[in-house]
């Protein structure tokens, strides 16, 4: 399934948000939510999570819509043809693999294409959309 330039907006959108529940599991609570906060990496295409403790860390490649876990062991997943529940299962075991507690999926925000569906379909990210909205994120930076 290919997308529409909706979708892969939705979907890299979606994508961020593991970005952003890694780092309110996994990273010192901040009063002003600033461990939940990315950095978009410029020229590479990355989305970074916050630095949790022993340099572990998630990371979106924009191009591929693949999630990289760093740490002791790295590990990384392709999100096209995953549902968003098999996700939400590869990070915790990303997670334990990593030293790392148990991994919760919860929001404490509203997305503005709604929940994320437990069997919501990551589609395969078109090439041309993907680097166009990437090269989007360097010129913002």
């Amino acid at each position: 399934m290919s997308m529409t330039n909706e979708t892969y907006d939705v979907a890299l959108h979606r994508a961020a948000q593991y970005l952003a529940t890694f780092g309110k599991n996994f990273c010192e609570s901040k009063e002003d939510d600033s461990h939940t906060n990315l950095e978009w990496v410029v020229g590479d295409h990355l989305l970074r999570s916050r630095e949790a403790p022993g340099g572990r860390q998630l990371i979106l490649n924009g191009e591929e819509l693949a999630l990289q876990w760093v740490g002791d062991r790295p590990l990384q997943l392709t999100l096209a043809g995953r549902t968003h529940g098999e996700v939400i299962v590869w990070m915790h075991h990303a997670a334990v693999q990593n030293g790392l507690s148990d991994y919760e999926f919860h929001l404490h925000y509203r997305l503005p294409s709604g929940p994320i569906p437990h069997d919501y379909v990551y589609p395969r990210p078109d090439a041309q959309r993907a680097e166009q909205v990437c090269s989007y994120r360097d010129n913002a930076q």
